[in-house]
Formats: structure tokens, C-alpha cells, sequence
């Protein structure tokens, strides 16, 4: 009895790496460096829709909106996220409106601010997400920083998770459970959802890294509906 093994397409494993790497430059605010790895991917697999989905969305950022609109319109003809990119395409191409900065105050007024260095031994580090707490206080995830930050209603730091022993690798978004004291997080770079606890143990583990069902590529924005159902914005799969 021979076995034969299995044939691996080692082009689409490095773009699938050099797409990761885009993602995560991109979620760091790195745009230029996103816009290489995302390059880079489409070097070995130049069909790929997802890769140029993300392209255009850091080209865009990079102030590049036609060249943007023009992969947006090939997508939609491939109808990719068609009713999804029409309306982008739509928004790009509407005059921009002169901003009334007296429109905000109205209604609001600064209240508080935290800076970026927050003690000696603490930073909030590109902060990408926030979520309240029922005392009047936040957490807020610091994605540079793999931690979650907990601070009181007068803006002071008053408790920090980071996952415990295992830790945390990109704490992208962050849910607290009022009821059970415990907070969802999002581990953009561990593709996981973890569960923690008050003293900050993670205490439940969803999902793994892959493309099949309940599993992730870089989960990002989470939600739960009023059913009690968990919704997971997932960056590398479709």
C-alpha cells in the first residue's frame, strides 16, 4: 500500500502570513507597512478578494481613494461584498461636508482626560476599544499593550488584566458581563475570545485559530444581543 501525501500550496501559505502581518501592521496604526505585507500577498496569490478587499482599505487610509475605489468597483463586479462596497464607493465619492466644530458642543463637554502615560509602570498603549461598567467607570483594551485597563468613574487606574499566567498576546475588544463580574476579551493576535474573571483569570476559552466554524483569523469587535447571543467581527475570514 503506497501513501501519497497530500500536496500543501506553500504560495498561499506565505500570502496567508503576509496577510496576517498586514492585518495586524494595519490594527496598529502601521498603514505603510500593512500596505507592503498586503503587496506581498497579492505578489502570490493576485486573485485573492480578500487580500485586495484589505488592500483597498489601507490605501484608502493612505489617502490613496481612487486607487481604493477602483479595487472596491473590480470587487463588485466579482460581486464581493457588492452591497457592502457600493455604498463605501458612494460615501468616498460624496463631497465632503466643512465640519461645524460648534455642533458637539451643544450637547457635550470634556469631562475627563487620560493620557496616554499613565503611571510609571502602566501605558495605554493604541487603545482599541471601550466599555462601561455599571458604577460609571471603563474599561478600555490596550491593543499595544495585551491588556485590559480599568478605570473609576474620576478617570483613575484602578485595576489592570492581563490574562493571567497564559496572558493575553492582543486584547483587541472588550465586554463586561454585569451579572457575573467577568469580561469578555477579544485576543486579536491569540484568535480566541477569552473569558476573565474579577481577580482576572481567564476562566473560558471560545474558538481556535482557522477558517472553519468557531474558529477565528484575528477577532476583532464583539456584541451580545439581547438574546444572550455573541457576535464576532472576524478580520481574516469572510
Amino acid at each position: 500500500m503506497s501513501v501519497f501525501a497530500q500536496s500543501i500550496d506553500m504560495d498561499l501559505v506565505k500570502a496567508n502570513e503576509e496577510f496576517r502581518q498586514g492585518v495586524l501592521s494595519y490594527n496598529y496604526g502601521f498603514f505603510n507597512k500593512a500596505n507592503l505585507h498586503f503587496e506581498k500577498a497579492l505578489s502570490l496569490k493576485p486573485d485573492n478578494a480578500l487580500f485586495n478587499f484589505w488592500l483597498a482599505k489601507v490605501l484608502y487610509k493612505n489617502g490613496y481613494s481612487s486607487d481604493a475605489v477602483a479595487i472596491w468597483q473590480r470587487l463588485v463586479k466579482e460581486d464581493y461584498k457588492s452591497a457592502f462596497l457600493r455604498n463605501r464607493i458612494v460615501q468616498v465619492n460624496q463631497p465632503i461636508r466643512a465640519f461645524d466644530e460648534n455642533f458637539y458642543k451643544k450637547d457635550y463637554v470634556v469631562s475627563n482626560v487620560i493620557n496616554s502615560k499613565i503611571s510609571r509602570s502602566a501605558f495605554l498603549k493604541n487603545p482599541a476599544s471601550i466599555f462601561p461598567d455599571d458604577l460609571g467607570g471603563i474599561f478600555v483594551t490596550s491593543f499595544s499593550g495585551s491588556e485590559v485597563l480599568h478605570f473609576n468613574a474620576n478617570g483613575d487606574l484602578d485595576n489592570r488584566f492581563n490574562g493571567g499566567v497564559v496572558g493575553f498576546s492582543k486584547a483587541f475588544d472588550v465586554i463586561y458581563l454585569e451579572d457575573e463580574k467577568s469580561l469578555l476579551v477579544s485576543d486579536f493576535g491569540d484568535d480566541k475570545i477569552l473569558k476573565i474573571d474579577s481577580k482576572g483569570f481567564i476562566t473560558q476559552t471560545i474558538g481556535s485559530s482557522g477558517r472553519g466554524d468557531g474558529e477565528f483569523i484575528g477577532p476583532q469587535y464583539m456584541v451580545i444581543d439581547d438574546k444572550g447571543y455573541l457576535y464576532v467581527s472576524d478580520s481574516g475570514n469572510r
